[in-house]
């Protein structure tokens, strides 16, 4: 009896320090991404450092490259990929400043500065990607929700028009938790599609090389053809 009683003593303590410790990390994660919102100048990786910081680092994977499902031979580079408890999501960054006026099934116009200009809608833009993640999932009989979002990155930006899946850097994390109300992935299948997106993904490094390679062919052509034989 005596031992059965100090078994469960423990676990209750185990279990209190397991609270605090989980307490302890979404506050620390909390202040963290509120100190990094406050970044004004923000480079092209402050949307990676930003899911990192508030979902960790684990759900996030990015930068991805992935084949593209349109044309082959050409590779699509996408921002981040984030894996939760609603599903996958495919995040393209936007990190000019200014207004835009968001308008469906068209492009948008950004206003800055007083001028204005149109731009491809950053949705039209993403949907290559989209459709690369989906294809790469579906054909190895993944059936989930992959959602297309598109963040307005820069500190000074704002939009028009709502869209669910359009945000700015405060709304990031807010947005994708609230995809995890649908519970549409168990945790054994977030984690086994988490590992088969980086096990899939293609090295930048491979990337890189095929790049050099292609460039050092077209020298050697272009050299070819500047060649005069001496003796001709």
């Amino acid at each position: 009896m005596k031992l059965l009683l100090a078994i469960i003593v423990i676990l209750a303590v185990l279990l209190s320090l397991a609270a605090v410790i989980a307490i302890a990390l979404i506050l620390k994660s909390s202040i963290d991404t509120d100190r990094l919102l406050q970044t004004v100048n923000r480079p092209r990786s402050f949307v990676r450092s930003l899911l990192r910081v508030g979902l960790g680092r684990y759900p996030v994977i990015a930068p991805v490259y992935l084949p593209s499902p349109d044309a082959p031979g050409r590779i699509v580079r996408i921002d981040a990929i984030t894996v939760t408890r609603g599903g996958v999501t495919v995040v393209k960054s936007v990190p000019e400043p200014g207004h835009y006026v968001n308008l469906p099934y068209s492009n948008w116009q950004l206003h800055t500065g007083g001028s204005a200009m149109m731009i491809l809608s950053p949705f039209a833009l993403n949907n290559e990607a989209w459709r690369a993640v989906t294809s790469l999932l579906t054909s190895n009989g993944y059936t989930v929700p992959v959602h297309n979002l598109v963040v307005l990155s820069a500190y000074d930006v704002s939009f028009a028009n709502y869209e669910e899946l359009l945000v700015t850097a405060d709304e990031l994390i807010p947005c994708i938790r609230s995809l995890d109300r649908s519970r549409s992935l168990s945790l054994r299948r977030m984690w086994e599609i988490r590992k088969f997106i980086r096990q899939n993904r293609i090295n930048p490094r491979r990337i890189q090389r095929s790049a050099e390679q292609q460039m050092y062919a077209q020298g050697q052509m272009q050299a070819g053809r500047n060649y005069r034989n001496p003796d001709q």
